[in-house]
C-alpha cells in the first residue's frame, strides 16, 4: 500500500471519529511539525474533507506529485548506464531460451543501457583467448630386454639388449661406473651374474624418476670404461656395449672413453662422423670367435636360469661351433639336454668334450653320471677308473668313485676311496654313512658304528638318512656290546 493511500485511509478514519473542526490533525499529518497554519489553508482542507469530488481531485493531484518526486529521485540516485558493465547471464546449457532479436554491444556504444533478461546470455565484448598449445608427447620408454656379461682375456664386457636405440651418459670413478639411461626401463629382473673372474664386484639397477634408469657397476679395482651404441645386426637388435679395461690397459680407441679419475657424469658423447662411425661399428662387429662364443654362452646360460632349456640349446650349440673348447658352454648344453630327457645326446656331447679336453675331470664325472642314470653302472665305473690316477686330488671324484664301488659291492675299494675323500672334507655326513655301510658289509661292526656316529654328529643328514643312521647305531651298539 502506497504512502498516499495510507494517509487517505487515516484521514477517512479521523473524519468518522469526529475530528476537530479546525482541521489541525490533518494539517499535522500532511505537514508534520507545522505550528501556524493559515486560515485559508484550514478552510480549504475542511472543504476537501467534506466534498467527495474535491477529495478525488486532491487524491489525483497528490498521486501525480508523488510520481514526479519518485522519478526525480531515481534520476538523481540511479547509476549512470555508461559506468555500469554489461551484465552477462549464463543461460542453462541444456535448453537455451529463444531470443527474439539479437543484441549487439560494442565498447564504443554506451548511449543506451543493455538490460539482461533472465534466462538469456548477453555476449561479452572481449573474445576468449586461444587455448594454450598442447605439450609434445614424451618419448616412448626403451625396454632393456637383456643384460649379458662376458669376461674376455683383457677386459670385461656388459651388453644391454634394447627395444630401441639407447641414449646414455657414462661416468667413471675410482670405485664405480655409473650408466644413466634416458627414457629406459628393465623389461625383466636384473640377472644374477658370475662376477668371479670379472672386474666387477656388483651390478645394480634403480629407476631415476618415472622414465630413466641408472646402472651402477661396483669395481674391484680402478678401471677404464668405454661405451658404444650398436644398431640391429643379424641375430642382434639395438645394443649398448660397455667395455671395462684394467687401469693401464689400452682398449679400442674408437669407443667413447672415460678415465678412471672422472668425478662427475659427462654429457652424452657426440655422434662421430659417418666414416668414423662406420669404422667403429665394423670393429665392434668383428669380434673374435672366442668372444662371439662367450656371448652365445651368456645368452644360453641366462635362458637356462629362466627355465627355458629348449630356447637355450641353439645358443649353446652356436657357442660350441665358434669355440669347441668352451668348457662352460659344453656343460650348459649337457644340462639343457638332460632337462629335456635327451641323455644319449648329452652323452655324445660329453664324449666329444673328453676327447678335446682329456684332463678336464668334470666332463668325465658328468659322463659317468649320465651312464648311471641310464642304468649302466659298470660302464660308469670304468669311465671313472680310467681317470682315477689323475684325480687323486679331486675330492668329489673320489667320493663318486667310492659310491660306484659300493654299488658294485667292491666294498674294500669303496672304503679306501671314502677315507681319501673324508680326509679332506670330514663334514660330509653322507660320505660317513657310505663308509659305515661298506665297513658293516666287510664285517667290521665297531668301525661301522664309529662311522655312523660321525655321520650323525655332522648334522648335515636329511631326515630319512638320519633315521637310517640312527637305526644302524642302535643295532650295532647292541651287537658290539653283546
Amino acid at each position: 500500500m502506497s504512502l498516499i493511500n495510507q494517509m487517505l485511509q487515516d484521514l477517512e478514519s479521523r473524519r468518522t471519529k469526529s475530528a476537530p473542526s479546525d482541521g489541525a490533525a490533518l494539517n499535522d499529518l500532511i505537514w508534520p511539525g507545522g505550528q501556524t497554519a493559515s486560515a485559508r489553508a484550514s478552510s480549504l482542507l475542511e472543504q476537501i474533507s467534506r466534498s467527495p469530488a474535491l477529495r478525488l481531485a486532491a487524491l489525483a493531484g497528490t498521486s501525480v506529485l508523488a510520481a514526479v518526486i519518485i522519478w526525480g529521485a531515481w534520476r538523481i540516485l540511479a547509476p549512470h548506464p555508461a559506468a555500469q558493465p554489461v551484465a552477462q547471464v549464463q543461460a542453462p546449457a541444456a535448453a537455451p531460451p529463444a531470443v527474439s532479436a539479437p543484441v549487439e554491444a560494442t565498447a564504443a556504444d554506451t548511449s543506451a543501457p543493455v538490460t539482461a533478461t533472465p534466462g538469456t546470455e548477453t555476449p561479452a565484448a572481449a573474445v576468449a583467448p586461444d587455448p594454450p598449445p598442447a605439450s609434445p608427447p614424451s618419448p616412448p620408454v626403451t625396454q632393456i630386454q637383456a643384460l649379458r656379461l662376458s669376461v674376455l682375456p683383457d677386459h670385461t664386457r656388459l651388453v644391454l639388449d634394447a627395444s630401441a636405440p639407447i641414449t646414455h651418459r657414462l661416468s667413471v670413478q675410482s670405485e664405480y661406473v655409473v650408466i644413466d639411461l634416458e627414457h629406459a626401463a628393465l623389461d625383466q629382473p636384473l640377472p644374477v651374474f658370475d662376477l668371479s673372474n670379472s672386474l666387477l664386484k656388483q651390478v645394480q639397477a634403480e629407476p631415476q624418476g618415472e622414465q630413466n634408469l641408472r646402472l651402477t657397476l661396483t669395481l674391484k679395482a680402478a678401471a677404464q670404461a668405454k661405451s658404444l651404441v650398436l644398431g640391429p645386426d643379424q641375430d642382434y637388435g639395438h645394443r649398448l656395449v660397455i667395455d671395462l679395461y684394467p687401469e693401464g690397459v689400452k682398449g679400442d680407441s674408437d669407443l667413447a672413453v672415460q678415465g678412471s679419475g672422472s668425478a662427475t657424469a659427462p654429457t652424452a658423447p657426440s655422434r662421430p662422423a659417418a666414416s668414423t662411425a662406420a669404422r667403429s661399428l665394423k670393429k665392434a662387429r668383428a669380434l673374435s670367435a672366442a668372444e662371439q662364443a662367450e656371448q652365445a654362452w651368456q645368452d644360453g646360460a641366462q635362458l637356462l636360469q629362466q627355465g627355458k632349456p629348449e630356447a637355450a640349446e641353439p645358443r649353446l650349440r652356436q657357442a660350441l661351433v665358434l669355440d669347441a673348447q668352451h668348457l662352460k658352454a659344453r656343460e650348459a648344453l649337457v644340462d639343457a639336454l638332460l632337462k629335456q630327457a635327451r641323455a644319449q645326446e648329452a652323452e655324445a656331447v660329453l664324449t666329444e668334450g673328453i676327447r678335446l679336453k682329456p684332463d678336464y675331470l668334470l666332463f668325465t664325472k658328468l659322463y659317468a653320471r649320465v651312464l648311471v642314470d641310464q642304468g649302466d653302472t659298470p660302464a660308469a665305473l670304468a669311465v671313472l677308473e680310467g681317470k682315477a690316477a689323475s684325480a687323486t686330488q679331486d675330492i668329489e671324484y673320489q667320493a663318486f668313485l667310492a659310491a660306484l664301488y659300493q654299488r658294485m659291492e667292491r666294498h674294500n675299494d669303496a672304503i679306501s676311496a671314502y677315507r681319501k675323500a673324508l680326509a679332506s672334507q670330514p663334514q660330509q655326513g653322507v660320505w660317513w654313512m657310505g663308509l659305515g655301510i661298506s665297513l658293516e658289509a666287510t664285517q667290521q661292526p665297531a668301525e661301522a658304528l664309529e662311522a655312523y656316529r660321525h655321520a650323525q654328529a655332522t648334522g648335515s643328514l636329511s631326515p630319512a638318512v638320519f633315521d637310517f643312521v640312527k637305526g644302524r647305531i642302535s643295532t650295532l651298539k647292541a651287537q658290539v656290546s653283546g
